[in-house]
């Protein structure tokens, strides 16, 4: 029972570290775009 819940603790985690991953690199792939906008102007 705690060996299973400490499972789901950590898969939590892992879900919210790919997340938070994805997130920072649309903002940089976003960042990055708008920078190539203003570069360009």
């Amino acid at each position: 029972m705690n060996t299973q819940k400490h499972g789901s603790v950590d898969l939590k985690r892992l879900g919210i570290s790919i997340v938070v991953t994805i997130l920072f690199f649309i903002i940089v792939v976003v960042c990055s775009y708008f920078a190539g906008l203003v570069l360009c102007r």
